[in-house]
């Protein structure tokens, strides 16, 4: 296996309101893969690497077996660095948010202090979100 992913228990998960501590991903030092991918520059494919952060995000809402996974939408994704063979990731989610009928949700895969891959992800609602009304009244503002 050229890389594992492990979920933190959910005692240790972080403290800092609004975010979460997934789990780690662990890179092996020796694959197969690596003498492919590349062989003069040995890096994990930013699809492994994130298909490793997702099972972490499913495993911590417990969307595994007959609980089916929601439909997801890869908003943003950014490679910022390479993952190397032996590295050890951190993997974490920031505070999500509505929009419209959609729940967001930014997903940072960390080495140390430095962001490897970072993203943005969306799955929707089971119910719409309210629609935002602003008060068009002017007798609030007469005062």
């Amino acid at each position: 296996m050229p890389a594992t992913a492990h979920a933190t228990p959910l005692a240790l998960v972080s403290v800092t309101p609004g975010l979460a501590v997934l789990g780690t991903i662990n890179v092996a030092a020796e694959a197969p893969l690596f003498t492919e991918h590349f062989p003069q520059f040995p890096v994990l494919p930013g699809s492994l690497g994130i298909a490793l952060g997702l099972e972490l995000l499913f495993e911590r809402f417990r969307l595994t077996g007959e609980r089916m996974a929601p439909d997801l939408t890869l908003h943003r994704i950014a490679f910022l660095a390479p993952v190397r063979p032996g590295d050890q990731l951190t993997v974490l989610l920031h505070t999500q948010r509505r929009r419209d009928n959609e729940m967001l949700a930014r997903v940072e895969w960390l080495r140390e202090a430095e962001c490897v891959i970072d993203g943005v992800l969306g799955w929707p609602l089971s119910t719409p979100a309210p629609a935002a009304t602003p008060d068009t009244s002017h007798a609030a503002h007469a005062a």
